[in-house]
């Protein structure tokens, strides 16, 4: 309630607050206060970490702002086991796996390039966490492929 130029009447206003990231939690007090403490984390800092997590079986691609996760790009693959057939043939499966092992981490690393670069060749995250399972990780992170950027 506010009190008009006139000092004699008073007016009913409400306010509608929209803040400019999702709110994460649920409240409901009726109380004579407005509890400020779910809004808090909208003041903290907004540094954007990516994410990239990676296996044999394909690759997801997120930003973690917050504790605020959006999934950027996901991927899936089936690469060939390794073969313990012998015979003439064992030489050509184990360089065929390289071939599609070597492709696959190519587009990994173009891939992030597309999601954690702009335009104008800057990242548009402030770090980046490789994760995942065997050595995809590390091959990824030092192939030639992979921005230095990131």
């Amino acid at each position: 309630m506010i009190m008009m130029d006139d000092n004699k009447t008073e007016k009913k206003i409400t306010w509608d607050l929209v803040p400019y990231k999702p709110v994460q939690s649920f409240m409901y007090k009726c109380e004579g206060k407005f509890h400020s403490d779910c809004l808090q984390y909208l003041l903290e800092d907004d540094e954007k970490f990516g994410f990239i997590i990676v296996d044999g079986a394909g690759a997801v691609f997120a930003t973690l702002t917050g504790n605020q996760k959006t999934i950027l790009q996901k991927i899936s693959v089936e690469l060939p086991k390794k073969h313990n057939k012998g015979g003439q043939s064992s030489n050509r499966f184990a360089r065929l796996r390289e071939e599609k092992r070597a492709a696959y981490v190519t587009k990994i690393a173009e891939m992030a390039k597309t999601n954690f670069i702009n335009s104008e060749n800057k990242a548009t995250i402030k770090g980046i966490i490789m994760a995942g399972s065997a050595d995809f990780k590390t091959v990824v992170a030092e192939s030639p492929k992979f921005d230095p950027i990131l």
